[in-house]
């Protein structure tokens, strides 16, 4: 049966928050502690248990930065269509090992008439794109990525999310980036100091976080499979030589945005713009950082690297850039030694290449713009109109 979601005329928007992690339930929190009305969307579980156990009260409890406060969300349903019918903006905070089962679950009930906002999504706005193309879907819905999530959060209870972080100006990407200035109106009712960014490759490369979280995964994979989810990627594994190493991807990264006439202040400049970090070199940053210094490496249960998905993640944040730039003639040797460890790590295999072989993670094909030199691909990321590819 179908779940009918009341409308009210009280909040300013109505906002249908998908599939939540820990930061994902700080921002519907957030959203109603503001004035949203907040619909919090869970799939559907064969048992419940304690991580669910807020759907009965619809209160959640908030702590750490911005103070201490309760939130009293709308409704929390399981039923998707009852989710998506009230409202007309949708977030969805989905790491990249669940976004096919995300795309084949929600996807086909998005309309259109929906914005639907990534944080921190990874360029899966540009997956979820193709995705709708290549089953006849012509007319996407505004799809919102962003280059960083705008919270850094972690669940403490049940019903109980503690904020260590609001990063001070999230970037925002548009596609098509012929919606942007509509889309940003919406997204500053849901983080005002939200800025704009030309597209959402602009937002993929300012993110810094998943760059250096690949750098850390991958060289410390040794300690990563012995201690597992207790080892600290920053505080543990981001050592000097390690720093180094991130040093060289960032500068490739920002050779890559000056290639789609971006200027990228460095990744320690980032942090610090964010007021994540000090202002200090890359080194002394990261291990500046309150936030990242807690940053783990997600494992859980079995240890091994190959098997928990740490290496399968730093592959999903490095393969598109590094198709990216060998199809724009830009040379990043230190992605692509990154990518071919990672890999090697996760599957035991280095066949392939990043832009048509066999790794892990997107490809240009899955993201719509394989073969797209620079002018037909800035045209794509503007109107959502695929050019024939070269």
């Amino acid at each position: 049966m179908t779940t009918v979601l009341p409308r009210t005329h009280v909040a300013s928007r109505t906002i249908a928050v998908l599939g939540v992690d820990d930061s994902g339930l700080a921002f519907a929190a957030a959203l109603s502690q503001a004035g949203h009305e907040v619909v919090l969307w869970e799939p559907p579980r064969p048992h419940r248990d304690a991580a669910v156990a807020h759907c009965e009260s619809r209160v959640v409890k908030v702590s750490g930065c911005g103070g201490e406060g309760v939130a009293q969300l709308a409704a929390v349903t399981s039923d998707l269509f009852a989710a998506l019918s009230v409202a007309d903006t949708l977030v969805a905070s989905v790491p990249p090992s669940c976004e096919a089962a995300f795309a084949s679950f929600v996807l086909p009930l998005v309309e259109p008439r929906h914005t639907l906002v990534l944080p921190a999504g990874r360029l899966a706005t540009l997956r979820h794109a193709t995705w709708l193309r290549d089953r006849g879907r012509c007319t996407p819905p505004t799809l919102v990525e962003s280059d960083v999530a705008p919270f850094v959060a972690r669940r403490v209870a049940a019903d109980h999310v503690h904020v260590d972080a609001m990063p001070l100006t999230p970037g925002f990407g548009v596609f098509p980036a012929e919606r942007t200035e509509r889309a940003m109106a919406v997204i500053r009712d849901l983080v005002p100091s939200g800025r704009t960014l030309p597209h959402v490759l602009a937002a993929g490369l300012s993110g810094v976080i998943p760059f250096l979280r690949a750098v850390a995964l991958v060289l410390n994979g040794g300690g990563v499979e012995r201690i597992g989810g207790a080892f600290r990627l920053f505080s543990d594994g981001f050592t000097p030589a390690v720093a180094s190493v991130a040093a060289a991807l960032d500068s490739e990264r920002v050779t890559l945005g000056a290639a789609l006439d971006l200027e990228l202040p460095p990744a320690a400049e980032t942090l610090a713009g964010l007021g994540l970090s000090p202002h200090a070199e890359l080194w002394a940053a990261v291990r500046g950082s309150r936030v990242l210094d807690r940053e783990t490496a997600a494992i859980t249960g079995e240890p091994h690297l190959s098997r928990c998905g740490g290496a399968d993640e730093a592959v999903f944040t490095v393969r598109p850039w590094v198709g990216l730039a060998e199809q724009l003639g830009v040379d990043t040797p230190v992605m692509k030694a990154l990518l071919t460890c990672a890999a090697a790590m996760a599957s035991g295999s280095t066949d392939g290449d990043g832009a048509t072989g066999t790794f892990p993670g997107s490809s240009l094909q899955d993201l719509g713009i394989m073969g797209m030199p620079g002018e037909a691909l800035m045209s794509f990321l503007q109107t959502g109109c695929e050019r024939p590819a070269i």
